[in-house]
């Protein structure tokens, strides 16, 4: 590491200012930054993409680029990189170690509630798994658990039914169609079939108190990755 401990700030354009030395992009380090700012600002501008995620996401840009110099100044010093400008190898590294973040903080932000579906959305799951509820109603789900501070009104379990739906909890079921006049029946979802083997388990907080004893902890998988209500759909369930 001695390369790194002897480096020393350069001459500026006015006498006795200094300044760091500037590093610049191969063209295949220029490649790999436009695919990693690509991917990064269609993931933000996804029209799931939560809103409580913005902050977080709008400065792992630049932890990127911060990361990919950092490697490549290591592996200046340990002689494997070619050049001292930042090529496609050290940007697709600090792209990786930006991914690995993501998922830490999609995990931790969901474990401390900071999604405001999720309370919502673990409450009904939890209530569908206590109750052997295999499908539903709306206004069946909110009789069972409405409340002032996550369900005050029927319209409140929109967005956790359409985030459970999103990621394979749930899906709408189709109704039959009544013969004759009248208003059409109201809608239904179905319940995955088993919850507790089939699907990644929901991230748990120990701190809230809507983690009750008299509700199934399905626990914390344990894996670094984008889990609980982050899941894609679980097998054995086939989406609409």
């Amino acid at each position: 590491m001695f390369f790194l401990a002897s480096l020393k700030m350069i001459p500026g354009e006015r006498p006795g200012d200094t300044r760091p030395y500037f590093l610049h992009l191969t063209a295949c380090g220029k490649a790999a930054w436009k695919d990693f700012t690509r991917d990064h600002a269609a993931e933000v501008n996804h029209e799931d993409f939560p809103d409580f995620l913005r902050g977080p996401w709008a400065k792992l840009r630049g932890y990127g680029a911060r990361l990919a110099l950092v490697i490549h100044c290591l592996r200046e010093a340990a002689g494997s990189a070619a050049g001292n400008a930042v090529d496609g190898d050290s940007i697709k590294a600090g792209a990786r170690l930006v991914g690995y973040f993501k998922s830490h903080a999609r995990r931790m932000l969901a474990a401390i509630d900071a999604d405001p579906v999720v309370p919502g959305a673990r409450r009904l799951l939890h209530w569908a798994s206590r109750e052997g509820v295999s499908d539903f109603k709306a206004h069946d789900a909110y009789q069972a658990v409405k409340s002032q501070s996550l369900f005050p009104r029927l319209d409140s379990l929109e967005r956790p039914l359409e985030r459970l739906v999103q990621h394979g909890y749930l899906r709408p079921k189709l109704a039959e169609a009544r013969p004759g006049p009248g208003r059409p029946p109201a809608p239904r979802w179905e319940v995955h079939p088993d919850l507790s083997e089939h699907l990644i388990p929901l991230p748990q907080n120990p701190r809230n108190p809507q983690n009750s004893d008299d509700e199934p902890h399905f626990g914390d998988s344990g894996d670094s990755g984008d889990r609980g209500l982050n899941q894609e759909q679980g097998e054995g369930w086939s989406p609409f």
